[in-house]
């Protein structure tokens, strides 16, 4: 019995050491993943002449570019906001989704025993823990009280802080409990395409966007003046 307890109490001493172990290994793949994101969208913008993914109303979100074999259309909503977790259907041009959607899904993506898991991934994208900054798809005025609140394209050098302006972020953190993520840092790409671990209460507190017809008061989604402001 005593044996038993000794094995119980060493149990439960290790057992937080390696819950800590695993959330940090996936901290640090959520920020390898982002890295290499920012990577992708520098790839997207030279060849976009320097303007960030930008997906038109009226047109439905589509995995590839014409003339390439695509897992499928997403018919279901043409609002450009929706590119804030669609952010894929843009980057497959230059990085094509069933090569990428595993580390695009996030560091503790779902399993699947499909034999092309990509086409039933692409089903549960509203799913991935990364999501595309709506400061990056709108005009700077949404944020502020003057100009056109319209979301746009937006271009490179409109960007004035880049290394302190949210370009994406991990969103779901889906390997935290729920009950330890307030105080956890999230994994988060600055438009100068670094990535690092931010705590939420150190970010810019987010202001209405005036261009949403709901209100839309979201961390690092409504950074006050958008793409002219700072979230860090």
């Amino acid at each position: 019995m005593v044996t038993i307890g000794i094995i119980a109490l060493l149990a439960g001493l290790a057992l937080p050491a390696l819950s800590g172990a695993r959330i940090r290994a996936h901290e640090l793949k959520a920020m390898s993943q982002l890295h290499d994101l920012g990577l992708t969208l520098e790839l997207y913008l030279q060849d976009a002449q320097n303007t960030y993914p930008y997906h038109p109303a009226g047109t439905p979100y589509s995995y590839a570019p014409p003339g390439y074999p695509s897992p499928g259309n997403l018919t279901s909503s043409d609002d450009p906001w929706s590119l804030s977790y669609l952010w894929p259907t843009t980057l497959h041009r230059v990085a094509p989704w069933e090569q990428h959607y595993q580390s695009w899904l996030g560091p503790n993506p779902q399993s699947t025993d499909s034999p092309t898991p990509w086409q039933t991934a692409n089903t549960n994208l509203a799913f991935s823990t990364y999501r595309y900054a709506n400061s990056f798809i709108a005009d700077p005025a949404c944020w502020l009280t003057i100009g056109p609140a319209r979301a746009r394209p937006v271009r490179q050098h409109e960007t004035r802080f880049p290394s302190s302006k949210a370009l994406m972020f991990d969103l779901g953190r889906n390997y935290l409990p729920t009950n330890r993520r307030a105080k956890t840092p999230r994994a988060v790409l600055a438009a100068d395409s670094s990535a690092a671990l931010r705590q939420d209460q150190d970010a810019t507190p987010p202001v209405n966007n005036r261009a949403r017809a709901l209100p839309s008061i979201q961390i690092y989604h409504d950074t006050p003046a958008g793409i002219f402001g700072r979230d860090f």
